[in-house]
């Protein structure tokens, strides 16, 4: 809603349309960890279009704006990136695996202040 809202206080308008559906199945733990991180990567691309353009536009309110999400993205990939690391390390040993995806739960759990700030 961050974006939504923003778009709207610049008066301009959203047209939100239907995505495809994400990928569900995956063979291992690992795998599905790298297609987070693909995707974040998707997500850093396009967000640096955006900032690139705002800038090209002279448009410094929303440079400005989509800072956060520049320093988020960064985050983001760090936290699966370690993930991935972690799932290498561990390979199928399946007390690894429980106790990371006891901590990756733990962290997300962690997350409520985000929620203030929903970066949707």
């Amino acid at each position: 809603m961050k974006i939504y809202d923003f778009v709207h206080r610049r008066r301009g308008r959203v047209l939100l349309t239907a995505i495809a559906a994400p990928k569900t199945e995956w063979a291992s733990p690992l795998e599905a960890m790298q297609g987070a991180l693909g995707h974040e990567q998707k997500v850093t691309a396009a967000i640096n279009a955006l900032v690139e353009l705002s800038r090209a536009e002279g448009d410094h309110a929303t440079a400005s704006f989509l800072q956060w999400y520049v320093d988020e993205q960064v985050e983001e990939e760090e936290i699966v990136d370690a993930a991935i690391q972690k799932l290498r390390r561990i390979g199928d040993f399946g007390p690894g695996l429980y106790m990371l995806d006891k901590e990756m739960g733990e962290q997300a759990g962690g997350e409520g202040e985000a929620g203030e700030e929903d970066a949707s």
